[in-house]
């Protein structure tokens, strides 16, 4: 071999290792960005659930008897307003967001915020009825990771979409 083909080969060599230190260096990179991406998503949802209205509106809840749930899935159901509704939706909302960080994007497993578990699951038995009438008018999907997230695990049905181009106007 001469010097060149020396050369050539060193070259080739430091290059395959630039190559693996770099693809290396973003895996790590990857790596360190989902634990980032965890931590900042637990403290959102913490500090989600920390909001004062919210904490007001969970109380509220709390305080429904029986027959006063019944009687606001009843007004769901007929369209009716009553700002006790806009609460618990509120409410709702907020564990569906949760929910659906956990169960769709995938950013944190369940373990990662068994702390609200209890939390979750006495808000969805409580209002159990109103969310059911609200899925009579929205459909199957309505509060679906909210519901996931109360029962920790997957539900089979999952939601459609339209498909994209439907929302253009193509015909002018």
């Amino acid at each position: 071999m001469t010097l060149t083909d020396w050369i050539a080969l060193v070259s080739v060599i430091f290059t395959a290792v630039a190559a693996l230190a770099a693809a290396g260096a973003l895996i790590y990179a990857g790596v360190e960005r989902r634990m980032d991406m965890k931590e900042d998503f637990v403290l959102w949802s913490i500090e989600r659930l920390r909001q004062k209205d919210l904490r007001e509106y969970r109380a509220m809840i709390f305080g429904l008897s029986d027959k006063e749930v019944q009687d606001l899935a009843q007004v769901a159901r007929t369209h009716k307003v009553d700002p006790r509704l806009d609460q618990v939706r509120k409410v709702c909302l907020s564990f569906d967001e949760i929910g659906y960080f956990v169960y769709k994007v995938g950013i944190v497993s369940f373990r990662d915020i068994l702390d609200m578990y209890s939390q979750t699951v006495k808000i969805r038995n409580k209002v159990s009825p109103i969310i059911l009438a609200w899925r009579e008018i929205e459909g199957p999907t309505s509060f679906m990771y909210f519901e996931m997230l109360a029962r920790q695990k997957k539900f089979e049905v999952s939601p459609e979409f339209a498909d994209p181009i439907a929302l253009y106007d193509i015909t002018a």
